[in-house]
């Protein structure tokens, strides 16, 4: 009879002791560990074997995902691509129906909800502007929607004046990196020195891109 209840005790023992955690980096290498404590921006975990050995800490931004002792997977917040792929290259066409404009930009979220922007514009006949700023999304870390609501504060100069960008618009990813944004702004020109830029308009924006 004991003899019976060690072979049906042998292997829920074996996979007691060597039941892991295993963190997959995003360099695809396999790390089996113990995870002592975990946050969203880092993971902190012990070597298999050498629970007396230091605590290791791993930033989330370097992990693809975890798989705990009981089967269960943790994405990290990977399933969301504004916290996957983080910065982004874009080409558009900006407008205040009067005149047109050539858009240079590049991003980078800093967390699903904010991102930081530059922008290069070159109007096809002479006029250049640059802006920089931040844009806040309505998101969170482990969501998966491809499409985002944001609003944002610019600031910039052209060549005749100072300005504050005020947008408004949807921004579009999905899980392979391309990146498409649609806003209207409100422009404040500030300093201007020509009438024509004085008061304030209203800027239509379109622009394409890649994410990684």
């Amino acid at each position: 009879m004991k003899v019976l209840f060690l072979l049906i005790s042998l292997p829920f023992l074996f996979c007691s002791v060597h039941a892991q955690d295993i963190i997959t980096t995003r360099n695809k290498d396999e790390l089996k560990v113990k995870i002592i404590e975990q946050s969203e921006r880092e993971i902190k975990y012990k070597k298999e074997g050498y629970e007396d050995g230091p605590l290791i800490t791993i930033k989330t931004r370097r992990v693809k995902e975890v798989k705990y002792q009981d089967g269960t997977v943790d994405l990290v917040g990977n399933q969301n691509p504004r916290w996957n792929k983080p910065f982004g290259v874009h080409l558009g066409i900006a407008s205040n129906l009067d005149e047109a404009y050539i858009n240079l930009s590049m991003d980078y979220f800093i967390i699903p909800q904010v991102s930081i922007e530059g922008n290069i514009s070159m109007e096809f006949e002479y006029q250049n502007s640059i802006s920089f700023g931040s844009k806040f999304h309505l998101n969170s870390k482990y969501s998966n929607k491809k499409f985002t609501p944001f609003t944002g504060v610019l600031i910039g100069e052209n060549s005749y004046s100072k300005f504050l960008q005020l947008p408004l618009g949807v921004n579009f990813i999905n899980t392979k990196g391309l990146n498409v944004v649609g806003s209207i702004s409100h422009l404040a020109y500030i300093n201007s020195f020509e009438s024509y830029y004085s008061g304030s308009d209203v800027l239509l924006e379109f622009k394409a891109g890649w994410r990684f």
